[in-house]
């Protein structure tokens, strides 16, 4: 599905220790103002609290609430937030947890160049909606999706004037969108995948001057792939390099011939999955990125002659290696890594094939980056992703639904990087996620599931490195294990379920399934649970219902052709399920129950558009469900509905990227995850290629 939207606050505030709520007036009046900042999106309200609290006399507290008043000056588009960064390097030089994000804010605001270096970092586009575009040889254009429709668009840099390249309608006029826009290496030009209304995907072609009544040139249609996408272009701008993943969730490398799809194969990857590869400058090589072993979340570069004769190893070391992308002259190949504990940008020198060289340092803590691609002058565009996620609580009134008081934020711990949290049976302890890989935003890579005591703050960490976890983890009604969805490391797209034993960390294989994105629910008995998701073999939305004993599946429901399914949440007593699902001949949203024994689904509500994904829960006395609705791209609230139907009334939570719900055993609390999924930053590095290629004679 929506590929740059996959889930993505400041990456670097995430890296900060949070100030606790505690008796110190100070403290409460900066978590009051964090609240007003990240909960409530409200940079105007909290400023003046920031602005007082960063002359208070604990010089730690002082030194965040700068860089906060920063951050808030920015969202208002008020220029004095260079005077507050400029302030807290200038009084705070002993405060090195923020001096290094205030520089990185005072480089983005301005030209400056990095000290001690000729780079110069400069921000091109705040916020941008997407993440996958490539830029065009003169640095003018920069392709993207418009998530508004799903249209391929082009952004002028020099203008900030955005302009559509397709012009498909709304979502409710037409579910297809575009994905993986690559322009020509002429800047004439632009590849992209198309996704079909029935699942399938096309290779398609447009100019970059096109109009609204140019046609777009469909070149490869292939019904059982579920992916296209087009990576590099040759230097003649006469063929395409293209990843085909199959029905079967294999890999294959391609070249196109965009005169007439002729089709190429140059080399299967099998199940393996690249991050990045691009093509050498005169087209002899290309250079890609593939796990180190299976199911591994390391990366290494792999290079290949351009008629896939052979593969070889180009760099090989523990850390993580990844995205790689040839310098314009094509003597060296820069690449994100993990090598210093955080991400930087990488750059290994390279001829004929072969290293020349070790790689050097270009530039460290850049956060969680894409690079997109070089300018013909050298410079490199790169999308900085800005997703934080964080786990809250908030008090329910059982009679009413209403929240009672302000959330609190639970997790203290890797600020920006926890979600999907989950109650244990006896409401003593917590499960969530936990996005601990400096390399990976929100959404992608691997992730630790982490089982935390409410009574004393202790936590159990169980590695995540070979499970690419899906929505949430759920308890099983013994309190001891977890079911774990995640996606089967052999196929990538089907869902494989673990059961997770909290105690021995003993991990044990239930069943696979052909679903994908399944949304698990456990039975009260613990003897089944329940999926709901879609079918790759059919594309019809399904629930089944499993047995933990023996993984045998049972249908409990298929959905009629074209219906996404959405949501599933179990009545406390286990008689009846209710669901969420997008209906585009409605061209609604809606949500349904269902008897657990089967039957006919009943409509609770139809809610239009904007419900949340991951947003349903039911009421402890199961006697009314609680659901998340998006009015608009910067909220999002909770409502409650009776079971039987009826209005939904607003329960007074909201908060930007509300989801996930779990509400506590005892019915008066509820745990969410507010997200900011997917922010972007466009970025540009600037004079590095000469000191980047330079040797060093250090060990690679």
């Amino acid at each position: 599905m929506k590929t740059a939207r996959i889930a993505l606050a400041i990456v670097a505030l995430a890296l900060l220790p949070a100030v606790r709520p505690a008796a110190n007036p100070s403290s409460q009046q900066f978590q009051q103002a964090l609240e007003l900042l990240q909960t409530k999106n409200d940079p105007a309200a909290a400023a003046p609290i920031f602005e007082k609290l960063s002359r208070d006399p604990d010089r730690q507290l002082a030194a965040r609430a700068l860089l906060y008043l920063g951050e808030c000056r920015e969202k208002l588009g008020n220029e004095r937030a260079r005077a507050a960064y400029e302030r807290l390097l200038r009084e705070f030089p002993d405060r090195a947890e923020v001096l290094g994000e205030a520089r990185r804010r005072l480089a983005a605001l301005g030209t400056a160049p990095a000290p001690s270096s000729g780079l110069v970092l400069r921000r091109v586009w705040a916020n941008a909606p997407d993440n996958s575009g490539t830029p065009s040889p003169d640095g003018r254009l920069l392709t993207f999706i418009d998530w508004e429709t799903g249209d391929l668009a082009v952004r002028d840099l020099r203008t900030g004037e955005n302009r559509r390249l397709t012009h498909k309608g709304s979502w409710t006029d037409s579910p297809e969108y575009a994905e993986w826009p690559k322009m020509s290496a002429d800047g004439k030009q632009v590849v992209y995948s198309w996704s079909t209304e029935g699942y399938g995907h096309e290779l398609r072609l447009v100019p970059t001057d096109a109009g609204e009544k140019t046609e777009p040139r469909v070149v490869v249609q292939i019904p059982d792939l579920h992916y296209i996408i087009p990576w590099a272009w040759s230097p003649d701008s006469k063929s395409v390099l293209a990843l085909f993943s199959r029905g079967d969730d294999t890999n294959q490398l391609v070249w196109i011939t965009m005169a007439d799809g002729t089709i190429r194969p140059l080399k299967s990857l099998e199940w393996r999955w690249p991050v990045n590869v691009s093509l050498s400058p005169d087209g002899r090589f290309l250079v890609y990125d593939l796990p180190q072993t299976e199911g591994a979340a390391e990366r290494d570069l792999f290079i290949m002659p351009a008629d896939g004769s052979r593969e070889a190893v180009l760099v090989r070391h523990e850390s993580d290696d990844y995205a790689p992308v040839w310098t314009p002259d094509g003597k060296a190949v820069v690449f994100a890594s993990t090598r210093t504990g955080s991400v930087g940008l990488w750059s290994v020198p390279v001829a004929n094939g072969q290293t020349t060289g070790p790689a050097e340092l270009v530039k460290a803590d850049l956060g969680q980056i894409s690079p997109l691609g070089f300018t013909k002058d050298g410079k490199l565009y790169y999308a900085e992703h800005r997703g934080m996620d964080n786990i809250f609580s908030a008090e329910l009134d059982p009679s009413t639904g209403q929240v009672r008081g302000a959330p609190v934020r639970l997790i203290d711990k890797f600020v920006g990087r926890n979600s999907a949290p989950a109650w244990s049976p006896d409401g003593r302890s917590l499960a969530y996620f936990s996005n601990r890989d400096p390399a990976r935003a929100y959404g992608i890579g691997t992730l630790d599931i982490i089982v935390r005591s409410m009574e004393t703050g202790a936590e159990r960490v169980f590695s995540g490195t070979k499970l690419n976890l899906r929505p949430a983890v759920r308890w099983m009604p013994d309190g001891r294990s977890l079911l774990i969805a995640a996606r089967d490391p052999d196929t990538r797209q089907r869902a494989v379920f673990h059961l997770l034993n909290v105690t021995t960390g003993q991990l044990r294989t239930i069943t696979r399934s052909n679903l994908t994105l399944p949304f698990p629910v456990v039975a009260p008995d613990g003897r089944s649970f329940l999926v709901a998701g879609g079918d790759q073999g059919t594309n019809l939305g399904n629930i089944l219902s499993y047995d933990v004993a023996s993984g045998e599946a049972r249908q409990i429901y298929q959905a009629p052709p074209g219906w996404v399914l959405r949501n599933l949440a179990l009545s406390p007593d286990g008689s009846t399920l209710a669901f969420s699902v997008a209906n585009p001949k409605l061209q609604s949203n809606l949500i349904y129950t269902l008897p657990v024994m089967g039957g006919e689904p009943r409509e609770v509500m139809r809610l239009g558009e904007g419900i949340a994904r991951e947003g349903l829960a039911w009421t402890q006395d199961g006697r009314s469900l609680l659901f998340v609705k998006t009015p608009g791209p910067e909220q999002a609230e909770m409502f409650r509905v009776p079971r039987e139907g009826g209005v939904p009334q607003l329960t007074g939570l909201s908060g930007r990227g509300l989801s996930l719900l779990s509400v506590h055993p005892d019915g008066k609390r509820l745990a969410y995850t507010l997200g900011q999924y997917f922010e972007v930053d466009v970025w540009s590095l600037e004079n590095f290629l000469p000191v980047a290629t330079a040797p060093s004679g250090r060990s690679q």
